[in-house]
């Protein structure tokens, strides 16, 4: 859904879209407990009723059930969350989670009764679209194919070497879909996934705990099928199970702790590829919180680095002058500029701002009310869909698009409100970062990008290079630097593993010309880079267990910090900073080298 450029409230900003109708002024009225985001879908449907054709995109989900548009919301309740509950239900308000202790629920909304929450002055603390995840893939393709990462990773020969496969091993991946596109059981038969109808002797069924139904969402990529596929071409002997994580932050932290229960998922080993834009940048959320709880419990955890690159910003609030045309300070960027100019090119665009003063962002009571802007050269236009944020969620998001290259606009960012002098802020540019450029280079600061629980002190986040390039990390795989309460987490990201290999799904981009198939798929991404290290650790356990004791198969499994040190430590270093690639490039060989020796054999034969 995205705004006309003839908008009343864009002109000026030349070639930039909001992705939907904003606030006269970039900021909604105290009074709205909605949000711009929803109150503009509101709007939109209003007037194009009953002809209104919404389509789920980056930022709303619809569904349609018995003709009625439904949209997928998420709500904090200001007491007791039962009560809200039972007034949106006699709304149609069907509820998909909810979490008692902390006043937060998920689910699908009328979306002709939008409006009519915001007066529930007395039980709704703030309601807003539930952004969908993330995915850190950039994948394509189809056919069948066995992972180039599998030669490079040296995890062929030492599956050979040391007669081990991953067996025993038990894998979990989180994604946002596993088979929505009905191909599972075609790549079982081909021999890419285990299953009844695999050809290896793998047969093993994944162990699907929850898929999203494609009957309410529709088809997604199934980009979860391809991290399964590509753990099975490294540990083919491993168990693997699947568990979507699409649904929220809360429904994937339940899949977490779901996937490492021994009575439902059991797995040694959980690898994700999702960002949620919205989980705190500076704070643990609830999926970091997640992670590191089964951590503890002896799982090891890895996760996708996230594809963004260095694009952000960030910094200790700093008050300038003021704008006319936005109210309270605005942050000084440097000699007292007020506007950080920025060069975008043509695409789609999604900026997330966050800011920590203290407060714990699960609470939802921040204490300072922070905005953020696009603005033209004087301040005169402004684009922005802000909401007074003061006792709800520290974040404001600004999605739009822009129609052609060489564009350029100004971010501000202002303090509304809010006494604590010292707030720390974060934007990050999670979608079209590698169109974006601060104009001045001097404002290039605080570029980490690594947040949300890849950012948790128990996540293994894991960098991408490519498969023929291994020396040169990714353009876009996020930089390691944000602190969370107030300490920088060390080995973020701890290694990188390779990218642009082949799957059999089709995630949408077509055949890299760079490789030598002539009509495979390929699985850009950090996606594709975290399940080639969580199927490795899978052949190190394996061969702890076969190779570190006294006698054989006498060994214990190695613990998720001992797994850690031996991936990094056999690492081959790249000769870049640690917070771009940590430390280098992992190798399977190297690794089980380091406690035990293969067995010989023949790989050429020259005569």
């Amino acid at each position: 859904m995205n705004a006309d450029i003839n908008s009343n409230h864009c002109k000026g900003i030349e070639n930039l879209i909001p992705y939907y109708s904003p606030p006269a002024g970039g900021k909604i009225n105290n009074k709205s407990l909605i949000g711009a985001e929803l109150t503009s879908l509101y709007e939109t449907y209003i007037s194009y009723y009953p002809n209104f054709d919404g389509k789920s995109d980056n930022i709303f989900q619809f569904r349609v059930v018995g003709g009625i548009y439904q949209v997928f919301i998420e709500v904090v309740s200001l007491g007791t969350l039962g009560d809200l509950l039972s007034t949106l239900s006699g709304w149609g308000f069907e509820t998909v989670l909810a979490n008692a202790p902390t006043k937060y629920a998920t689910g699908w909304m009328p979306v002709s009764r939008l409006m009519d929450m915001n007066s529930l002055t007395k039980t709704l603390n703030w309601a807003r679209p539930l952004f969908p995840g993330v995915g850190n893939g950039y994948e394509s393709l189809f056919g069948l194919t066995q992972s180039q990462g599998d030669r490079v990773l040296r995890s062929d020969f030492t599956r050979m070497g040391y007669g081990i496969d991953g067996a025993g091993v038990k894998i979990g991946v989180i994604s946002n879909s596993y088979n929505t596109r009905q191909k599972a059981e075609e790549d079982v038969g081909y021999g890419d996934l285990p299953g009844a109808e695999n050809g290896n002797g793998y047969y093993k069924e994944v162990d699907v705990l929850l898929d999203i139904d494609w009957r309410i969402y529709g088809s997604l990529s199934d980009e979860g099928r391809a991290m399964l596929q590509i753990v099975h071409d490294i540990a083919p002997g491993a168990e693997l199970a699947f568990r979507t994580g699409f649904l929220g932050e809360l429904d994937m932290a339940d899949g977490i702790r779901e996937l490492a229960d021994d009575a439902k998922g059991n797995c040694d080993i959980i690898v994700d590829d999702i960002t949620y834009i919205t989980a705190p940048f500076f704070r643990d959320g609830v999926i970091a919180r997640a992670v590191d709880e089964v951590v503890a419990e002896g799982v090891t955890f890895f996760s996708s680095a996230g594809n963004f690159g260095d694009w952000s910003y960030e910094n200790m609030f700093i008050p300038g002058s003021t704008p006319g045309t936005i109210s309270g300070k605005a942050h000084d960027f440097g000699g007292d500029d007020i506007f950080q100019l920025v060069n975008l090119d043509q695409g789609t665009y999604t900026i997330v701002l966050q800011w920590d003063d203290g407060s714990d962002p699960l609470q939802a009571t921040t204490m300072t009310d922070m905005d953020l802007f696009l603005t033209s050269n004087n301040g005169s236009t402004v684009l922005g869909f802000n909401r007074v944020n003061t006792g709800g969620a520290p974040v404001e998001v600004i999605p739009f698009s822009v129609k052609a290259g060489g564009a350029t606009t100004n971010i501000v960012i202002s303090k509304a409100s809010g006494n604590i002098p010292d707030v720390r802020f974060k934007y990050i540019v999670f979608r079209g970062g590698d169109k974006f450029e601060i104009a001045d280079p001097d404002q290039r600061k605080g570029t980490s990008t690594i947040v949300g629980h890849a950012n948790a002190a128990g996540a293994i986040a894991v960098g991408a290079v490519r498969f023929d390039n291994t020396g040169t990390i990714m353009s876009f795989s996020s930089h390691g630097g944000t602190a969370v309460n107030g300490d920088t987490r060390a080995d973020k990201p701890a290694f990188t593993a390779p990218n642009g290999v082949n799957t059999t799904v089709d995630l949408g981009n077509g055949d890299w010309d760079g490789d030598d198939d002539i009509d495979m798929p390929n699985f850009f991404g950090t996606s594709a880079a975290a399940p080639h290290a969580a199927a490795v650790a899978a052949l190190v356990i394996e061969a702890k267990r076969k190779f570190g004791g006294a006698n054989l198969w006498e060994g214990n499994s190695p613990t998720p910090a001992e797994i850690l040190a031996i991936l990094k430590s056999s690492a081959i270093p790249m000769g870049v900073p640690s917070y771009v690639a940590g430390a280098g490039f992992i190798q399977a060989n190297r690794a089980i080298g380091q406690f035990a020796n293969p067995t010989p054999y023949i790989s050429n034969l020259v005569l």
